[in-house]
């Protein structure tokens, strides 16, 4: 009898060992895909923007320190008139579309470490910012296009919501240099984007 109930201390002993849950462990590179709205602050429209950051994960702070590449896409637009004496009218419609592709160096910080089911983060970084802007008017046939390469920088927030073996992911970044093209004036490419994605990570 005393040896049958050793036994089943034992089983139940097995049981509760295999029972318990294994923490997530850390990992070294995470790869997020995202897609959001972007909110331009000059008289550029609202527009999707697309994006990927790659992080790699530092041994600084408990691994809680990434260092990575982001991209961005998107293609803001507005509409306006100009007065012109040559057309019967007196005036004529133009449309801008401004093609903007983002490259950054950035470092992240997530505020506690990747074991955590709910992780917020902070960081930013300089970026090129490639610029193409393209005008269609009725005044005259044919497109006009003019491009450049701005030094910028890009700041964010957000937080990692573990969910499977990644993590969902929410972001508010501000992208910001000077935009100075003959179609355009003097004026600026900074944005306000707010995106959601997943952090698949390795």
């Amino acid at each position: 009898m005393r040896n049958s109930l050793t036994i089943i201390c034992l089983l139940g002993s097995v049981g509760v060992a295999r029972a318990e849950p294994t923490a997530p462990q850390p990992w070294s590179v995470g790869v997020a895909p995202r897609v959001g709205v972007s909110i331009a602050t000059s008289k550029l429209g609202p527009f999707v923007i697309g994006g990927l950051q790659v992080d790699v994960a530092t041994p600084i702070a408990a691994h809680r320190l990434l260092v990575g590449v982001d991209l961005s896409v998107t293609r803001p637009s507005y509409d306006a008139s100009a007065m012109d004496p040559r057309i019967p009218s007196g005036a004529g419609m133009y449309t801008i579309k401004e093609t903007e592709l983002v490259v950054g160096l950035v470092a992240t910080y997530r505020l506690s470490s990747g074991e955590r089911s709910f992780v917020p983060w902070v960081g930013g970084g300089p970026v090129l910012h490639m610029l193409k802007t393209n005008e269609t008017t009725t005044l005259a046939p044919g497109d006009n296009t003019a491009t450049s390469t701005e030094l910028g920088v890009e700041v964010f927030g957000g937080a990692d919501l573990r969910v499977g073996k990644g993590f969902l992911v929410g972001d508010l970044r501000l992208v910001y240099s000077k935009l100075d093209h003959p179609l355009t004036g003097s004026t600026n490419a900074g944005k306000v984007g707010i995106a959601v994605g997943y952090r698949f990570v390795f």
